[in-house]
């Protein structure tokens, strides 16, 4: 199983429920009517900072994390290098994102213990 993680900060100017809104409404509109998201992957999720964090450590700099999971890495790559991916994708990203700090990896998942 490879994992897509793209850690995502939203654009200046917008308030955190405009961005959590626009990021579960519009955005996840457009990545569903992507061919190559249904084609591709297997599950989509998105998860929201609460901005906590313990007293002797800091709270991660970003607003979000969106994760994707495909049954390989040429799948990843063949949705991450598509045209739609590049255009649709990538263009309604700046309505909502600080694409300059959205980070992305790829990772295998190696799992520990029971669920």
């Amino acid at each position: 199983m490879i994992k897509m993680t793209l850690l995502i900060a939203r654009k200046q100017g917008l308030s955190v429920d405009e961005f959590i809104n626009y990021w579960t409404g519009e955005h996840l509109r457009v990545v569903m009517s992507v061919p190559e998201v249904t084609r591709y992957s297997r599950r989509y999720r998105q998860q929201h900072n609460t901005y906590a964090a313990p007293t002797h450590t800091t709270a991660a700099p970003f607003d979000g994390i969106a994760e994707g999971w495909f049954d390989s890495l040429d799948h990843a790559m063949s949705l991450i290098d598509s045209d739609n991916w590049k255009t649709v994708i990538k263009n309604d990203d700046l309505a909502f994102l600080d694409v300059s700090r959205t980070q992305i990896m790829l990772s295998k998942e190696k799992a520990f213990g029971s669920d």
